[in-house]
């Protein structure tokens, strides 16, 4: 649970999410059973993606920004989802610049990544 409650952000009463992957980390992908799903969330620098596996639809709040995932309707929001030390990383770039533990900027450009994704909704 270290590793949900860390990186995602994860706090269970509302289903709250703000997510950060440590600097040099590519993704990070993990399923949680909550209230008889099994939601899958996935860490990217740049996308992070909430899709139920199984069981109902599955409400909560990314950064304070609602959202609800079912099957075969994936919810994802892009922004920069990555801490940063300044270093380069393997593609010889700077890690880009975080936004750790703000709302704004980071959920404010929504979108659908995949067929079957659902746009969450602006602010």
């Amino acid at each position: 649970m270290a590793l949900v409650q860390g990186f995602a952000g994860y706090r269970w009463r509302g289903t709250r999410f703000n997510p950060m992957l440590p600097t040099r980390g590519r993704r990070l992908r993990f399923p949680l059973r909550i209230r008889g799903s099994v939601l899958e969330v996935s860490i990217e620098p740049r996308r992070v993606t909430y899709a139920v596996l199984s069981g109902p639809p599955v409400s909560g709040d990314h950064r304070d920004v609602p959202f609800t995932a079912a099957q075969g309707s994936p919810v994802s929001f892009t922004g920069v989802f990555q801490t940063s030390d300044g270093a380069p990383t393997d593609d010889g770039a700077s890690a880009p610049a975080a936004s750790a533990g703000t709302t704004g900027s980071s959920t404010t450009s929504l979108g659908a990544t995949s067929p079957g994704t659902t746009k969450a909704p602006g602010r």
